[in-house]
């Protein structure tokens, strides 16, 4: 299936912000997005974090980190101390845009919601949850059967 100079036009206009198409027969909305934003919103809806910190999931790696995201989680790791002391914040999820918490939420989707709402580009923010945790990964020995 290929674009009608239409939908490209629309989808130019657009820019990150995906296009709502209609079907004229049902009356049922479509949006259309580029597939690495929609590869990367479905990949972070999949996954289960619950309790897990972001070294435990295997989503950090700091060699690899944007200035954002290092601001992010360098203003994660200062407030930390303060937050474990809150009970409303504790086991809570954060979001941090760069060097700014922006909210706090039960589940990490819904934060992602929020970034997608305030349009955070994907490099200028973290997600992190409020648990005891080091700024250093642990060492894990893994079953020599898993590697």
């Amino acid at each position: 299936m290929t674009i009608t100079t239409e939908m490209k036009q629309a989808l130019e206009t657009a820019g990150h912000e995906p296009v709502r198409l209609e079907d004229p027969d049902t009356k049922i909305p479509y949006l259309i997005i580029r597939e690495d934003v929609y590869l990367k919103m479905s990949q972070s809806l999949a996954m289960d974090h619950s309790n897990k910190s972001l070294y435990e999931v295997g989503e950090f790696h700091p060699s690899e980190l944007s200035e954002g995201m290092r601001l992010a989680q360098d203003a994660f790791f200062r407030d930390l101390p303060s937050m474990l002391g809150d009970r409303t914040l504790k086991g809570k999820w954060v979001l941090y845009h760069r060097d700014k918490r922006i909210a706090a939420a039960s589940k990490e989707r819904d934060l992602l919601k929020e970034v997608n709402r305030l349009h955070i580009p994907g490099d200028e923010y973290g997600t992190f949850i409020v648990c005891e945790q080091s700024r250093e990964p642990e060492e894990v020995d893994f079953p020599s059967s898993w590697q």
